[in-house]
């Protein structure tokens, strides 16, 4: 919860009011969003750059900027902070999105982690970002795994998780962040997404549902999670839908992503 005595409230990396989950009350209370998607709802004032593959390269811009009318000093811990944003959002500087700029932008960090000798390197903090992971992260994989649904010859891969599927194995929502690389990565798949039970709505009687999508392809899943009030770049996106059930949930954005497909 947000405390009352608050002053300011940013959001970084948020495209749209669905992606607060069950802080969406807070879209209205929003200063200031720093944001990278090139498909964005603009719910307040908005920090936005559609060409950076990171939020966290608009954050070093930032970070640059305060330095150079010293506001602040040189902080080693706050380089290491942005660079694993930066490696996270480019998956370690892999996606298609990944710009020379953000190259640099890693460079200029690394240099900084390097002179100082107090703190974790860079190939530490790609370690614990990208090759290390919990008990939770594992049961998460498997319940992907064994709800991993194909369809349209190959070309699509999803998978729905119910709440009482989840619970049952002691996880919550936010144990399923990476659980789209599941249908994603079969060869193949042009586009994927998973499709989560969240919180129900008790004044429309329905369920809300959370969209992660993903595209191998020429799809673009921001046009097609912008149907759903959500929005992101054009191979990774985000949204959610509101049904009576997730066979419901499922039947829609199913039809939009085959659609796409065709």
């Amino acid at each position: 919860e947000i405390p009352e005595d608050y002053n300011t409230v940013i959001t970084v990396d948020t495209a749209a009011p669905t992606q607060f989950g069950e802080l969406e009350y807070l879209c209205e209370k929003v200063d200031f969003a720093i944001d990278h998607h090139a498909s964005c709802t603009e719910y307040s004032d908005f920090y936005r750059d559609g060409t950076a593959c990171a939020a966290g390269e608009l954050i070093f811009k930032i970070y640059e900027i305060l330095k150079a009318q010293n506001a602040i000093k040189e902080i080693p811990d706050v380089a290491r902070l942005i660079y694993a944003a930066i490696s996270a959002d480019s998956g370690s500087f892999k996606y298609s999105n990944t710009t020379k700029n953000t190259h640099e932008t890693a460079a200029k960090l690394v240099e900084i982690i390097n002179s100082d000798e107090s703190g974790i390197n860079c190939a530490e903090i790609a370690r614990l970002l990208h090759d290390s992971q919990t008990l939770s992260d594992l049961k998460a994989k498997k319940l992907c795994i064994e709800n991993l649904n194909i369809t349209e010859d190959g070309k699509i891969a999803y998978v729905c998780l119910e709440k009482e599927m989840y619970e049952k194995e002691g996880l919550t929502e936010l144990d399923f962040g990476a659980s789209i690389d599941i249908p994603r990565s079969i060869e193949g798949v042009m586009a994927a997404f998973v499709l989560k039970e969240g919180k129900f709505d008790e004044e429309e009687n329905k369920t809300n549902y959370r969209i992660s999508a993903r595209s191998n392809c020429n799809i673009n899943v921001a046009e097609i999670c912008a149907k759903f009030g959500g929005g992101g770049h054009a191979k990774a996106a985000g949204g959610a839908i509101k049904a009576e059930n997730i066979k419901i949930a499922l039947e829609e954005v199913l039809k939009e992503f085959v659609i796409a497909a065709k």
